[in-house]
Formats: C-alpha cells, structure tokens, sequence
C-alpha cells in the first residue's frame, strides 16, 4: 500500500523525500530482518507435521500390534483348510478276539487316503479362508484409522486452544498497555478513575480466562504426548494442518466419494467377509455331493492262529444319505447369514457415501463461514482505529475504545473455533476416504 501511495505521489517532492526515508528506513530494518528468519530457521525445523504426529502413534500404539497378531492368526485358517486336499495317513490296528467262539485278530499297518474328486468343496473352504484372512488383515488398518482419528482431534484440539490463549495473551498485553497511558490521563485529569477501573477489571477477567486457557492448553499437550510418545509439541500449528490437509484432500465430491467406498477399512473388510460367506455357501452345498476317495492299505497280521497279507488299494465313493438333516441345516444357515451380510455392507456403503456428501457440503459451508468472520475481525480492527482517532479528537472516551477493543479480539476468538470446527470437518472428510498418512 505504502509502494502504490509513493507512485501516485511522486511527482511531488514532499512525496520523494517521504520515498527516501521510507528506502532509509527499510535498509536499516533489513539487517534485524535478517537476523529474525535466522533466528526461526530451527523453529521451522521443529515443526511437527500431522502425519508425523500420527506416524509416532502407530509405531507406539500396542492396539497396532494386537490387531497384526489377530491378522496374524487368522492365515493359520488357511493353511488348516487346504489340509483337505493333502493325504492323510492313518494307523490300522486290529487287535480282537472273541472267547467264546476263540477267534482272534491281530492286525497292524498303515493306510493312505486320498481325496480325489469332492466337486469344489475343499477349494471353497480354502476361498473361505483366505477372504476371512483378508479381512482380518483389513481390520488392522481400520485400527490404524482409529488411532489416526485419536491424534488428529488432539492435535487439532491444541492448536485451537494455543491459539485462543495467544490472543488472550495479546488482549493483555494491550490492555496493560491501556492502563498505564490510562493512568497519566487520570493523573492530568483527562480520564476518570471510572475508566481506569473498568481497564483493571477488564485485566482480572482477561487473567482468569488466560488461567483456563493455559490449562487447556496443557490438557491438550499431555493427550498428544500420551498419544504420539513424544515430548514435541511446539511445532503444532495451524500451518501444519493445511498443509495436511492440501496434501490429501480429493479435488471433487465424486473423487472423495469413490476414494471412500475403495480405500476405507471398513468397506474393504466388509467386502471380504462377503466374498468368505459366498465361499463359505458354496462349500456347504459341495459338502452334500458324494466324494471319491482312493485308499492304498499296507497291513498285515495273524486271525485265528493264520498270518495273512492286509494290504491294497481301493476306489471309495461315499455321500451322505441321512444325517438328521444337518447338512441342509447348515447350508440354510450359512446362506442366511450371506443374505444379511450383503444387507449390512448395501447400509454401510450407503452411510458412508451419505457422510463423505455431508462433510463434503460441511467444509464449503464453513469456509465461507470463516471468511465471513475473518471479514468481521477486519471491520473491527478500522472501528478500533477510528474510535482511536475519535479518542484523540474529543469524540470518544477510554471506554469506547477499550469496548472496540475487546469486540476486536472477540471477533479473532470467532474465526479460532471456527477454524477449529472447519478443520475437524476436513479431518473427518479425508478419515471418512481411507486416510492415514
């Protein structure tokens, strides 16, 4: 403003010599200038980003490393599905006897059995498994999600309150600085002690509210500390937030809605489990069609005093002809619970697309509801200017500005929380699409 204002002007020479001292004074400020972006070189270094934030509490958090131990253990039920596909070896012993007729038996060896054909069966139980795996495996990352969710709200929790106590902190120190020019007018009869009471008092409420905000202030530090294990917490600003949020953010509402329904945890595992129950239905309708299995025997022993040979091989066909009714039993079952999973995942992939579009239409509206208050905090900052100016032309008193004042710094609380409201909407819009780090 000062450059435009010198260009408009300059052909006056009043104008040219403000130009010069205005080019002298700016050199001279240049080397303080210089000294202060050194001085907050380390301070930038010290920053504390969001994903490094999150980053420490996932390598820390123990709910991490029980759900990868639960991942874990579900790939064993893999392994005890395919076992249906291997031979299995069996002991063959006969050791009987009869005392009344005295017949005798006694036979050992060993038998192989081998499933040959079961239509699919063990094949889908090993799909079964391996998608219930697949979910499991996905439970991990939406316990990373959590935990991401955790930090984030602590983290933007104590860069509102840092901010709100910054400006109670500035609100003070004005306002002190009001009471000892406050004074002198007293003392030269210029003001009243009215004015200089209502200045103490507005001291004593400011101090009391300095008092919460410092201690919610340390709340927020130790939450963050708890989370993250880390003893940083002056890099935390709101800088670090955009930057965070600029970095992931989708650039559509249709973006943001295909990234949730691909990348989100939940969605993902419910669609594993889906794809585990189809298998899960498909092996239990297999299970009621007749297996062939081949046996070789390699066996032999002594009935009635006689040594024989046991041993063979034989082509077995089996199937289930009546088993109470279990096997149609367990098949209904499993393709009910097919039908209500497929419910569940239709409800769960229709809420979270509802809450992506709200969050989506919440940020736009409380970006404007930020700028509409910014604009607010602006107005109030020239009526501080101007009732300053009536103050020194007879129009208004100590009071008038003193009451502009706190409307000022009332008008900066305004945009902090909302700021804070808007960035805990951006936070949950890039949780809602699967966002960790």
């Amino acid at each position: 403003m000062a450059y435009q204002i010198v260009d408009d002007d300059i052909q006056k020479p009043l104008a040219r010599l403000l130009a010069a001292v205005v080019v002298s004074l700016a050199a001279l400020c240049m080397s303080p200038c210089l000294v202060l972006a050194q001085q907050s070189g380390p301070q930038e270094a010290a920053a504390y980003p969001v994903a490094t934030a999150i980053g420490d509490a996932l390598n820390r958090d123990a709910r991490v490393g029980a759900a990868q131990a639960e991942a874990e253990g579900a790939r064993y039920t893999i392994n005890q599905a395919k076992a249906g596909r291997y031979p299995t070896i069996r002991s063959v012993t006969d050791l009987s006897g009869n005392p009344i007729s005295g017949d005798s038996t006694q036979v050992l060896g060993i038998a192989v059995e081998q499933p040959l054909l079961d239509w699919g069966k063990t094949r889908a139980e090993v799909q079964a498994a391996r998608r219930l795996a697949e979910a499991q495996a996905s439970m991990v990352d939406a316990t990373r999600l959590d935990i991401a969710e955790e930090v984030s709200e602590a983290y933007l929790t104590l860069v509102r309150e840092l901010d709100l106590l910054n400006i109670l902190n500035r609100q003070l120190a004005d306002l002190v600085e009001q009471v000892g020019g406050l004074q002198a007018q007293v003392n030269a009869g210029v003001a009243t002690r009215v004015d200089l009471r209502k200045v103490e008092t507005e001291i004593s409420l400011t101090r009391s509210e300095i008092a919460r905000a410092e201690f919610q202030v340390i709340r927020a530090q130790q939450q963050l500390q708890r989370l993250t294990g880390t003893k940083q917490t002056n890099g935390v600003t709101q800088v670090q937030i955009e930057a965070f949020y600029l970095a992931f953010r989708a650039e559509t509402l249709e973006e943001a809605q295909t990234r949730a329904q691909i990348n989100h945890p939940d969605i993902i595992a419910f669609s594993r489990r889906l794809a585990g129950k189809q298998a899960e239905v498909k092996a239990a309708q297999r299970g009621r069609f007749p297996g062939i299995n081949l046996r070789g025997q390699l066996a032999g022993g002594w009935r009635n005093g006689s040594f024989g040979d046991e041993s063979g091989i034989s082509l077995t066909l089996s199937a289930p002809l009546y088993q109470g009714n279990r096997l149609f039993a367990g098949q209904r079952r499993v393709e009910e619970e097919l039908k209500a999973l497929q419910q569940e995942y239709i409800f769960e992939l229709e809420r979270l697309v509802e809450n992506v579009t709200f969050g989506w239409n919440n940020i736009a509206s409380l970006e404007r509801s930020v700028g509409q208050l910014q604009q607010q905090v602006r107005q109030n900052q020239s009526r501080v200017a101007d009732v300053e100016e009536e103050r020194r032309a007879g129009l208004a008193t100590t009071s008038d500005v003193i009451d502009a004042k706190k409307a000022w710094f009332r008008s900066q609380q305004l945009v902090v929380e909302e700021t804070g409201r808007l960035n805990e909407a951006r936070m949950l819009s890039l949780l809602n699409m699967g966002t960790v780090q």
